[in-house]
């Protein structure tokens, strides 16, 4: 049986970096890859700066820069804050260290940071793009580059019952610029108004964002995997957490209440509390195998069979009710 692996939801580091010389401030494209968008290369002005989760005083602090750390600016506020006699924006940076894979991203006070006239640059939706058979839907959508018209796309998520379209606008787009404002948009097809409701979202390994119908929550789906996937609820008005865990396949959200769910295996025992293991023990006693077209199934593609609960999950209460528990197959 192989080892389930889970996307880390989180990571909160302490971190400062000092460099012996600014680099000079200029446009590039992040990783200097297509696949990426164009982002401010510049460095940190202050002797030491906080860098926030959210772009607020009042989020929490992620880690430090120090004078002279060189940063990539990947997007702004809208809206400007006054510190320390200061008017700016926002900024979200990314930080990419020498070693593989390591970097750090956050938002840090634009009067903190070597960067002059930088002002926000609004998007705009131009509509659905033709249906393709077999292929996600897409959305174009434009912003302004100087004397010329940027065109992107996006893939856009609609519950069958809500009046707009939910999208995630960030530096993993090819066609992003960092001038621009990042985070979760809603789009109404009938009126052609776009809202930005939250700067929570990325579109790093397909992940993807829904509202509820209110746009109380949003719901932040992780990627990575075709079985069981992370997700993370948040309060859109102050950015707090309200839920972090797993789903399969499909939130069913309603209301303020979605599915969530629990893999159940020598892996994961030490993450499960005792009501949801006595109740995967439970159903273990009473259906001990799998139905044989599973089983049959398993050993023609490699895939292992696992037991899976699910639990509703009211989001305004944290209150969770099982509902239920199932063979699935998972990679």
């Amino acid at each position: 049986m192989k080892k389930n692996a889970f996307l880390v939801l989180f990571l909160s580091i302490c971190f400062s970096a000092c460099v012996s010389a600014p680099i000079t401030q200029e446009e590039v494209r992040h990783y200097d890859a297509d696949d990426f968008g164009i982002v401010y290369n510049t460095t940190v002005s202050a002797g030491i700066a906080n860098v926030h989760e959210h772009p607020s005083l009042q989020s929490e602090i992620l880690f430090q820069v120090q004078e002279n750390t060189r940063i990539s600016i990947v997007g702004m506020s809208r809206e400007k804050d006054t510190i320390g006699g200061f008017s700016g924006h926002w900024l979200l940076i990314y930080i990419r260290a020498d070693q593989p894979y390591a970097s750090w991203d956050g938002w840090i006070f634009s009067g903190y940071v070597n960067v002059e006239n930088l002002t926000p640059n609004e998007i705009s939706v131009i509509g659905l793009a033709p249906e393709v058979p077999r292929q996600a839907r897409h959305l174009l959508g434009t912003y302004t580059n100087g004397d010329s018209k940027i065109q992107f796309s996006v893939v856009p998520h609609k519950l069958p019952d809500q009046p707009f379209w939910t999208f995630v606008w960030d530096f993993y787009n090819g066609n992003y610029r960092y001038d621009t404002i990042p985070g979760s948009y809603v789009w109404y097809p009938e009126t052609n108004e776009l809202r930005h409701i939250s700067h929570i979202g990325h579109t790093e390994t397909s992940a993807w964002v829904i509202f509820t119908d209110d746009l109380k929550y949003i719901i932040h789906d992780f990627g990575t995997s075709p079985g069981i996937r992370g997700v993370v609820v948040w309060q859109v008005d102050n950015g707090e957490r309200a839920f972090s865990g797993y789903y399969l396949r499909d939130i069913r959200l309603n209301g303020h209440t979605i599915e969530i769910a629990y893999l159940y295996n020598e892996w994961t025992l030490g993450e499960l509390d005792a009501e949801i293991i006595a109740f995967a023990e439970y159903f273990k006693r009473s259906n001990p195998e799998p139905d044989a077209d599973m089983q049959q199934i398993s050993q023609d593609t490699g895939l292992d069979v696992e037991i899976v609960i699910f639990c509703e999950f009211n989001i305004d209460t944290g209150v969770r009710r099982i509902t239920r528990a199932e063979y699935i197959l998972v990679q």
